[in-house]
Protein backbone atom coordinates (compact mmCIF):
# COMPACT_ATOMS: atom_id res chain seq x y z
CA UNK A 1 0.00 0.00 0.00
CA UNK A 2 2.87 2.26 1.00
CA UNK A 3 4.12 2.29 -2.72
CA UNK A 4 0.80 2.48 -4.12
CA UNK A 5 0.30 5.64 -2.22
CA UNK A 6 4.10 7.23 -3.35
CA UNK A 7 2.91 6.79 -7.04
CA UNK A 8 -0.38 8.57 -5.98
CA UNK A 9 1.85 11.46 -4.69
CA UNK A 10 4.21 11.32 -7.90
CA UNK A 11 1.24 11.97 -9.90
CA UNK A 12 0.04 14.24 -8.34
CA UNK A 13 3.71 16.34 -7.38
CA UNK A 14 4.51 16.43 -11.28
CA UNK A 15 0.96 18.41 -12.17
CA UNK A 16 -1.39 18.72 -14.83
CA UNK A 17 1.38 20.82 -16.78
CA UNK A 18 3.61 17.49 -17.25
CA UNK A 19 0.83 14.58 -17.09
CA UNK A 20 -1.75 16.21 -19.37
CA UNK A 21 0.57 16.84 -22.45
CA UNK A 22 1.71 12.98 -22.33
CA UNK A 23 -2.22 11.96 -21.86
CA UNK A 24 -3.27 14.35 -24.55
CA UNK A 25 -0.57 13.14 -27.17
CA UNK A 26 -1.38 9.52 -26.37
CA UNK A 27 -4.78 10.10 -26.67
CA UNK A 28 -4.35 11.96 -30.10
CA UNK A 29 -2.41 8.59 -31.37
CA UNK A 30 -5.25 6.60 -29.74
CA UNK A 31 -7.84 7.70 -31.99
CA UNK A 32 -6.03 8.63 -35.08
CA UNK A 33 -3.94 11.46 -34.88
CA UNK A 34 -0.83 11.77 -36.68
CA UNK A 35 2.31 12.38 -33.77
CA UNK A 36 3.75 15.46 -35.37
CA UNK A 37 -0.42 16.77 -34.33
CA UNK A 38 -1.21 15.27 -31.44
CA UNK A 39 2.45 16.37 -29.54
CA UNK A 40 1.76 20.32 -30.83
CA UNK A 41 -1.58 19.87 -29.14
CA UNK A 42 -0.03 18.22 -26.47
CA UNK A 43 2.53 20.80 -25.65
CA UNK A 44 -0.23 23.49 -26.32
CA UNK A 45 -2.13 22.03 -23.93
CA UNK A 46 0.39 21.90 -21.12
CA UNK A 47 1.58 25.46 -22.02
CA UNK A 48 -2.09 26.43 -21.82
CA UNK A 49 -2.40 25.36 -18.33
CA UNK A 50 1.18 26.65 -16.55
CA UNK A 51 -0.48 30.35 -18.12
CA UNK A 52 -3.67 29.80 -16.46
CA UNK A 53 -1.71 27.99 -13.42
CA UNK A 54 0.81 31.30 -13.14
CA UNK A 55 -2.11 33.59 -13.22
CA UNK A 56 -4.44 32.21 -10.67
CA UNK A 57 -1.47 31.94 -8.33
CA UNK A 58 -1.04 35.38 -8.59
CA UNK A 59 -5.13 36.02 -8.79
CA UNK A 60 -5.09 33.62 -5.30
CA UNK A 61 -2.49 34.67 -3.43
CA UNK A 62 -3.13 38.72 -3.87
CA UNK A 63 -7.00 38.11 -3.26
CA UNK A 64 -6.15 35.64 -0.32
CA UNK A 65 -3.97 38.37 1.04
CA UNK A 66 -6.70 41.64 0.48
CA UNK A 67 -9.56 39.07 1.83
CA UNK A 68 -7.82 38.16 4.90
CA UNK A 69 -6.39 41.56 5.83
CA UNK A 70 -10.34 42.53 5.94
CA UNK A 71 -10.63 39.99 8.24
CA UNK A 72 -7.62 40.85 10.23
CA UNK A 73 -8.10 44.57 10.45
CA UNK A 74 -12.04 44.80 11.17
CA UNK A 75 -11.45 42.59 13.98
CA UNK A 76 -14.14 39.64 12.91
CA UNK A 77 -14.32 36.31 14.45
CA UNK A 78 -17.06 33.76 14.42
CA UNK A 79 -16.35 30.05 16.27
CA UNK A 80 -15.12 27.64 13.62
CA UNK A 81 -11.74 28.65 12.04
CA UNK A 82 -11.60 28.42 7.98
CA UNK A 83 -8.34 26.52 7.78
CA UNK A 84 -8.41 25.99 3.89
CA UNK A 85 -8.41 23.88 1.69
CA UNK A 86 -5.06 22.47 1.34
CA UNK A 87 -5.46 21.06 4.77
CA UNK A 88 -8.56 19.16 3.66
CA UNK A 89 -6.47 18.09 1.19
CA UNK A 90 -3.52 16.69 3.60
CA UNK A 91 -6.49 14.61 5.30
CA UNK A 92 -7.60 12.95 2.29
CA UNK A 93 -4.40 11.66 1.38
CA UNK A 94 -3.49 10.73 4.83
CA UNK A 95 -5.66 7.49 5.05
CA UNK A 96 -3.94 3.95 3.73
CA UNK A 97 -7.61 4.44 1.60
CA UNK A 98 -6.42 6.59 -1.12
CA UNK A 99 -4.54 4.25 -3.79
CA UNK A 100 -8.08 2.39 -3.24
CA UNK A 101 -10.38 5.03 -4.15
CA UNK A 102 -7.73 6.94 -6.93
CA UNK A 103 -7.74 3.33 -8.70
CA UNK A 104 -11.34 2.61 -8.31
CA UNK A 105 -12.66 5.59 -9.03
CA UNK A 106 -10.56 5.58 -12.61
CA UNK A 107 -12.04 2.11 -13.40
CA UNK A 108 -15.42 3.43 -12.79
CA UNK A 109 -14.96 6.09 -15.06
CA UNK A 110 -13.55 3.33 -17.58
CA UNK A 111 -16.43 1.05 -17.44
CA UNK A 112 -19.50 3.99 -17.40
CA UNK A 113 -17.54 5.62 -20.33
CA UNK A 114 -17.51 1.76 -22.02
CA UNK A 115 -21.35 1.43 -20.55
CA UNK A 116 -22.18 4.39 -21.97
CA UNK A 117 -23.91 5.79 -18.68
CA UNK A 118 -21.61 8.61 -18.80
CA UNK A 119 -19.68 10.97 -21.81
CA UNK A 120 -17.18 12.38 -19.52
CA UNK A 121 -13.26 11.20 -19.75
CA UNK A 122 -11.84 12.16 -16.47
CA UNK A 123 -8.21 13.64 -17.43
CA UNK A 124 -8.30 15.73 -14.37
CA UNK A 125 -6.76 13.21 -11.88
CA UNK A 126 -5.61 16.10 -9.55
CA UNK A 127 -9.23 16.32 -8.42
CA UNK A 128 -9.73 12.66 -7.22
CA UNK A 129 -8.78 14.57 -3.84
CA UNK A 130 -12.25 15.26 -3.59
CA UNK A 131 -13.04 11.72 -4.03
CA UNK A 132 -10.43 10.68 -1.80
CA UNK A 133 -11.71 13.74 0.52
CA UNK A 134 -15.38 12.08 0.57
CA UNK A 135 -14.19 8.59 1.31
CA UNK A 136 -11.88 10.27 4.21
CA UNK A 137 -14.89 11.93 5.61
CA UNK A 138 -17.16 8.47 5.53
CA UNK A 139 -14.46 6.77 7.09
CA UNK A 140 -14.19 8.75 10.29
CA UNK A 141 -18.00 9.11 10.25
CA UNK A 142 -18.15 4.85 9.82
CA UNK A 143 -14.90 3.69 10.73
CA UNK A 144 -15.17 1.72 7.44
CA UNK A 145 -13.22 1.39 4.80
CA UNK A 146 -15.93 -0.41 2.78
CA UNK A 147 -18.20 2.06 3.57
CA UNK A 148 -15.77 5.25 2.43
CA UNK A 149 -14.83 3.39 -0.54
CA UNK A 150 -18.52 3.65 -1.64
CA UNK A 151 -19.36 7.13 -0.76
CA UNK A 152 -16.27 8.37 -2.65
CA UNK A 153 -17.86 6.25 -6.04
CA UNK A 154 -20.86 7.15 -5.40
CA UNK A 155 -19.74 11.09 -5.10
CA UNK A 156 -17.64 10.43 -8.04
CA UNK A 157 -20.60 8.40 -10.12
CA UNK A 158 -22.76 11.36 -9.36
CA UNK A 159 -19.92 14.43 -10.21
CA UNK A 160 -19.95 12.52 -13.86
CA UNK A 161 -23.38 12.65 -14.56
CA UNK A 162 -23.40 16.45 -13.53
CA UNK A 163 -20.24 17.39 -15.88
CA UNK A 164 -22.36 15.38 -18.69
CA UNK A 165 -25.48 17.35 -18.04
CA UNK A 166 -23.29 20.98 -17.96
CA UNK A 167 -21.62 19.91 -20.88
CA UNK A 168 -23.36 21.70 -23.30
CA UNK A 169 -22.98 25.09 -21.39
CA UNK A 170 -19.68 24.44 -20.99
CA UNK A 171 -19.66 24.88 -24.68
CA UNK A 172 -22.16 27.74 -25.01
CA UNK A 173 -21.54 30.10 -22.36
CA UNK A 174 -17.35 29.29 -21.87
CA UNK A 175 -16.68 28.46 -25.51
CA UNK A 176 -15.00 25.22 -24.34
CA UNK A 177 -15.98 22.63 -26.92
CA UNK A 178 -15.91 18.88 -26.24
CA UNK A 179 -14.80 19.56 -22.54
CA UNK A 180 -16.98 18.95 -19.25
CA UNK A 181 -15.84 20.15 -16.02
CA UNK A 182 -15.91 17.37 -13.37
CA UNK A 183 -15.34 19.03 -10.30
CA UNK A 184 -17.02 18.43 -7.47
CA UNK A 185 -16.78 21.65 -4.96
CA UNK A 186 -17.92 23.54 -8.74
CA UNK A 187 -20.83 21.12 -10.95
CA UNK A 188 -22.29 19.78 -7.40
CA UNK A 189 -24.03 23.23 -7.51
CA UNK A 190 -25.03 23.02 -10.66
CA UNK A 191 -28.82 21.96 -10.59
CA UNK A 192 -29.14 24.40 -7.81
CA UNK A 193 -28.41 26.98 -10.11
CA UNK A 194 -30.35 26.01 -13.24
CA UNK A 195 -33.10 25.76 -10.37
CA UNK A 196 -32.89 29.34 -9.64
CA UNK A 197 -32.49 30.44 -12.48
CA UNK A 198 -35.71 28.95 -13.61
CA UNK A 199 -37.21 30.80 -10.66
CA UNK A 200 -36.13 33.97 -11.20
CA UNK A 201 -37.20 34.04 -14.42
CA UNK A 202 -40.89 33.33 -13.07
CA UNK A 203 -40.50 36.42 -11.20
CA UNK A 204 -42.32 39.95 -12.29
CA UNK A 205 -39.46 42.76 -12.51
CA UNK A 206 -36.58 41.07 -11.53
CA UNK A 207 -36.81 38.60 -14.92
CA UNK A 208 -36.54 41.94 -16.69
CA UNK A 209 -33.46 43.50 -15.28
CA UNK A 210 -30.40 42.42 -17.21
CA UNK A 211 -26.77 43.40 -16.71
CA UNK A 212 -24.05 41.82 -18.55
CA UNK A 213 -20.59 42.59 -19.97
CA UNK A 214 -21.33 43.73 -23.54
CA UNK A 215 -24.63 46.23 -21.91
CA UNK A 216 -22.14 47.52 -19.81
CA UNK A 217 -19.72 48.30 -22.07
CA UNK A 218 -22.56 49.83 -24.54
CA UNK A 219 -23.60 51.99 -21.71
CA UNK A 220 -20.35 53.03 -20.17
CA UNK A 221 -17.69 52.64 -22.51
CA UNK A 222 -14.20 52.04 -21.43
CA UNK A 223 -15.35 52.23 -17.84
CA UNK A 224 -17.79 49.40 -18.76
CA UNK A 225 -14.22 47.36 -19.98
CA UNK A 226 -13.87 43.85 -18.05
CA UNK A 227 -10.00 45.14 -17.22
CA UNK A 228 -11.31 48.18 -16.08
CA UNK A 229 -13.53 46.81 -13.85
CA UNK A 230 -10.91 44.57 -12.68
CA UNK A 231 -8.66 47.34 -11.96
CA UNK A 232 -11.59 49.43 -10.05
CA UNK A 233 -13.17 46.26 -7.92
CA UNK A 234 -9.09 45.68 -6.89
CA UNK A 235 -8.98 49.24 -6.03
CA UNK A 236 -11.75 48.87 -3.65
CA UNK A 237 -11.19 45.64 -2.01
CA UNK A 238 -7.72 46.91 -1.33
CA UNK A 239 -9.35 50.37 -0.46
CA UNK A 240 -11.98 48.32 2.15
CA UNK A 241 -9.07 45.60 3.44
CA UNK A 242 -6.72 48.76 4.64
CA UNK A 243 -9.82 51.35 4.97
CA UNK A 244 -9.01 51.29 9.07
CA UNK A 245 -5.13 51.58 9.07
CA UNK A 246 -4.94 53.84 6.03
CA UNK A 247 -3.23 57.03 7.34
CA UNK A 248 -0.88 55.02 9.15
CA UNK A 249 1.41 54.43 6.71
CA UNK A 250 -0.25 56.22 3.59
CA UNK A 251 2.06 55.83 1.00
CA UNK A 252 2.60 52.08 1.68
CA UNK A 253 -1.00 51.49 1.48
CA UNK A 254 -1.59 53.54 -1.81
CA UNK A 255 1.12 51.57 -3.27
CA UNK A 256 -0.61 48.15 -2.26
CA UNK A 257 -4.22 49.63 -3.37
CA UNK A 258 -2.94 50.53 -6.73
CA UNK A 259 -0.78 47.05 -7.16
CA UNK A 260 -3.95 44.97 -6.10
CA UNK A 261 -6.39 46.68 -8.69
CA UNK A 262 -3.44 46.53 -11.47
CA UNK A 263 -3.19 42.68 -10.45
CA UNK A 264 -6.42 42.20 -10.78
CA UNK A 265 -6.91 43.81 -14.33
CA UNK A 266 -4.25 41.44 -15.31
CA UNK A 267 -5.95 38.07 -14.20
CA UNK A 268 -9.06 39.23 -16.00
CA UNK A 269 -7.12 39.80 -19.58
CA UNK A 270 -4.77 37.28 -19.16
CA UNK A 271 -6.48 34.35 -18.13
CA UNK A 272 -8.80 34.22 -21.31
CA UNK A 273 -5.58 34.53 -23.25
CA UNK A 274 -4.24 31.70 -21.71
CA UNK A 275 -7.54 29.63 -21.72
CA UNK A 276 -7.76 30.28 -25.71
CA UNK A 277 -3.83 28.64 -25.83
CA UNK A 278 -4.78 26.00 -24.26
CA UNK A 279 -8.22 25.56 -26.25
CA UNK A 280 -5.83 25.93 -29.81
CA UNK A 281 -3.99 22.80 -28.63
CA UNK A 282 -7.86 21.13 -27.24
CA UNK A 283 -9.31 21.39 -30.66
CA UNK A 284 -7.20 19.11 -32.99
CA UNK A 285 -8.06 16.49 -30.30
CA UNK A 286 -11.78 17.48 -29.79
CA UNK A 287 -12.45 17.14 -33.45
CA UNK A 288 -10.47 13.84 -34.09
CA UNK A 289 -12.74 12.27 -31.16
CA UNK A 290 -15.80 13.21 -32.92
CA UNK A 291 -15.03 11.93 -36.12
CA UNK A 292 -13.97 8.41 -34.43
CA UNK A 293 -17.38 8.25 -32.75
CA UNK A 294 -19.27 9.72 -35.86
CA UNK A 295 -17.75 6.82 -37.39
CA UNK A 296 -17.22 3.39 -34.99
CA UNK A 297 -20.55 4.55 -33.03
CA UNK A 298 -23.34 6.97 -34.29
CA UNK A 299 -24.39 9.34 -31.74
CA UNK A 300 -21.73 8.83 -29.16
CA UNK A 301 -20.15 12.01 -27.16
CA UNK A 302 -17.16 12.12 -25.43
CA UNK A 303 -16.44 14.64 -23.36
CA UNK A 304 -12.73 15.47 -21.93
CA UNK A 305 -13.19 16.20 -18.22
CA UNK A 306 -10.72 19.07 -17.46
CA UNK A 307 -10.41 21.46 -14.37
CA UNK A 308 -12.87 24.05 -13.56
CA UNK A 309 -9.98 26.82 -13.32
CA UNK A 310 -10.81 26.92 -16.91
CA UNK A 311 -14.13 28.46 -16.86
CA UNK A 312 -12.49 31.86 -14.76
CA UNK A 313 -11.32 32.36 -18.34
CA UNK A 314 -14.57 34.32 -18.46
CA UNK A 315 -14.22 37.98 -16.99
CA UNK A 316 -18.22 37.44 -15.53
CA UNK A 317 -16.84 35.22 -13.54
CA UNK A 318 -14.10 36.54 -12.03
CA UNK A 319 -15.75 40.09 -11.31
CA UNK A 320 -18.62 38.47 -9.55
CA UNK A 321 -15.71 36.32 -7.44
CA UNK A 322 -14.73 39.72 -6.33
CA UNK A 323 -17.61 41.08 -5.78
CA UNK A 324 -18.43 38.29 -3.96
CA UNK A 325 -15.48 39.08 -1.32
CA UNK A 326 -17.10 41.33 0.79
CA UNK A 327 -20.03 40.64 0.49
CA UNK A 328 -19.44 36.56 1.85
CA UNK A 329 -17.63 38.32 5.04
CA UNK A 330 -21.04 40.46 5.26
CA UNK A 331 -23.22 37.29 5.24
CA UNK A 332 -21.01 34.92 7.23
CA UNK A 333 -21.65 37.55 9.94
CA UNK A 334 -25.25 38.08 9.57
CA UNK A 335 -25.89 34.30 9.48
CA UNK A 336 -23.80 33.91 12.57
CA UNK A 337 -26.46 36.22 14.43
CA UNK A 338 -28.73 34.20 13.17
CA UNK A 339 -26.97 31.00 14.29
CA UNK A 340 -27.67 29.61 11.16
CA UNK A 341 -23.73 29.90 10.63
CA UNK A 342 -20.23 29.94 12.51
CA UNK A 343 -17.77 29.76 10.00
CA UNK A 344 -15.81 32.97 9.48
CA UNK A 345 -14.05 32.93 6.26
CA UNK A 346 -10.92 33.26 5.72
CA UNK A 347 -8.16 30.52 4.64
CA UNK A 348 -10.49 30.02 1.41
CA UNK A 349 -11.87 33.38 0.58
CA UNK A 350 -9.62 33.61 -2.76
CA UNK A 351 -11.57 30.92 -4.14
CA UNK A 352 -14.91 32.43 -4.29
CA UNK A 353 -14.50 32.60 -8.05
CA UNK A 354 -14.89 28.93 -8.15
CA UNK A 355 -18.13 28.88 -6.09
CA UNK A 356 -19.11 31.54 -8.68
CA UNK A 357 -18.65 29.85 -12.06
CA UNK A 358 -22.40 28.01 -11.94
CA UNK A 359 -23.87 30.95 -10.48
CA UNK A 360 -23.29 33.00 -13.98
CA UNK A 361 -23.66 30.25 -16.55
CA UNK A 362 -27.19 29.22 -16.74
CA UNK A 363 -28.56 33.13 -17.89
CA UNK A 364 -25.82 33.89 -20.22
CA UNK A 365 -23.60 35.94 -17.46
CA UNK A 366 -26.85 38.26 -16.14
CA UNK A 367 -24.38 39.68 -13.78
CA UNK A 368 -27.66 40.96 -11.54
CA UNK A 369 -29.36 37.48 -11.65
CA UNK A 370 -25.97 36.02 -10.94
CA UNK A 371 -25.69 38.08 -7.66
CA UNK A 372 -28.71 36.64 -5.95
CA UNK A 373 -28.07 33.32 -7.22
CA UNK A 374 -24.33 33.46 -5.82
CA UNK A 375 -25.25 35.40 -1.99
CA UNK A 376 -27.69 31.63 -1.82
CA UNK A 377 -25.29 29.64 -2.79
CA UNK A 378 -22.93 31.43 -0.55
CA UNK A 379 -25.10 30.80 2.33
CA UNK A 380 -25.39 27.49 2.18
CA UNK A 381 -21.69 26.87 1.90
CA UNK A 382 -21.17 28.69 4.95
CA UNK A 383 -24.08 26.21 6.25
CA UNK A 384 -22.50 23.07 5.14
CA UNK A 385 -18.69 24.18 6.34
CA UNK A 386 -20.50 25.10 9.86
CA UNK A 387 -22.04 21.48 9.57
CA UNK A 388 -18.97 19.65 8.99
CA UNK A 389 -17.02 21.25 11.52
CA UNK A 390 -17.00 18.49 14.27
CA UNK A 391 -16.48 15.60 12.10
CA UNK A 392 -13.53 17.84 9.94
CA UNK A 393 -11.48 18.14 13.45
CA UNK A 394 -12.41 14.69 14.13
CA UNK A 395 -11.10 13.87 10.10
CA UNK A 396 -7.96 15.96 10.80
CA UNK A 397 -7.08 13.88 14.31
CA UNK A 398 -7.92 10.68 12.74
CA UNK A 399 -5.39 11.39 9.86
CA UNK A 400 -2.75 12.35 12.44
CA UNK A 401 -3.11 16.04 12.58
CA UNK A 402 -2.60 17.72 15.70
CA UNK A 403 -4.62 21.48 16.51
CA UNK A 404 -2.72 23.44 19.50
CA UNK A 405 -4.42 23.18 22.95
CA UNK A 406 -7.76 24.82 23.34
CA UNK A 407 -8.26 25.30 19.35
CA UNK A 408 -11.82 25.24 18.56
CA UNK A 409 -13.65 23.83 15.66
CA UNK A 410 -12.14 23.99 12.11
CA UNK A 411 -13.65 23.02 9.35
CA UNK A 412 -13.52 25.56 5.29
CA UNK A 413 -15.50 26.94 2.74
CA UNK A 414 -14.36 25.00 0.40
CA UNK A 415 -15.40 22.13 2.28
CA UNK A 416 -18.55 23.67 2.09
CA UNK A 417 -19.00 23.47 -1.27
CA UNK A 418 -18.53 19.87 -1.41
CA UNK A 419 -22.38 19.46 -1.45
CA UNK A 420 -22.73 15.98 -2.98
CA UNK A 421 -20.71 14.36 -0.44
CA UNK A 422 -22.14 16.17 2.30
CA UNK A 423 -25.58 15.08 1.03
CA UNK A 424 -24.18 11.35 0.98
CA UNK A 425 -22.71 11.72 4.61
CA UNK A 426 -26.36 12.87 5.70
CA UNK A 427 -28.08 9.38 4.00
CA UNK A 428 -25.48 7.29 5.76
CA UNK A 429 -25.09 9.59 9.48
CA UNK A 430 -28.27 8.37 11.00
CA UNK A 431 -26.69 4.79 11.00
CA UNK A 432 -23.82 5.71 12.87
CA UNK A 433 -25.38 8.58 15.36
CA UNK A 434 -23.80 11.63 13.94
CA UNK A 435 -26.08 14.22 13.44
Amino acid sequence: MGSAMEIVRYILDLGAVVVLPIIIILLGLIFGMSFSRAFRSGILVGVGFLGIFLILGLLLDSLGSVAQEMVQNYGLSLEVVDVGWPLAQEMSLALPLVPAIFGAVLILNLVLLVLGRTSTLNLDLWSYWSFSWAGTLAYALSESYVVGLLVALATAAIIFLLADCSAPLVKDFFGLEGVSLPHTATVGWFPLTMALNWLLERIPGIKRIHLDLEGMKKRLGVWGEPVVIGLLLGVILALLARAPLFFEDGGANVAFTLLLGMQMAAAIVLLPRMVEVLKEGLLPLVQEIGAFLARKFPGRKIYLGLDASLALGHPAVLILGLVMVPLTLLLALCLGALGVNHLLPFADLALLPFFMIWCVAPHGGNLFRALLIGVIIMGLILFIATDLAPLFKETGEMAGLSFPEGYGEVSSLNAGSHVVPWLLLKVISPFYGFD
